[in-house]
């Protein structure tokens, strides 16, 4: 498992995730942000404000990596 952060660079508001594959995450996240067609995409605080911001202005950072799900 990873533990995973995005930082807005603007005002460093952050996001914390967990995941088994940190790169397909990473993907998931920067796709989807513009998909305003699914109310899903539209609502998330972390989706409206890479449109806000924009995506360039976040870094994705891996804070912990190969822990189990209980840790």
């Amino acid at each position: 498992m990873y533990v995973y952060k995005i930082i807005n660079c603007l005002n460093q508001k952050s996001y914390i995730g967990i995941t088994n594959n940190i790169e397909e995450r990473f993907q998931y996240h920067q796709t989807r942000f513009d998909k305003e067609s699914k109310k899903e995409y539209r609502e998330k605080p972390l989706y409206k404000a890479f449109r806000k911001y924009g995506i360039e202005n976040f870094k994705f950072l891996i804070l912990y990596k190969g822990l189990t799900l209980q840790e």
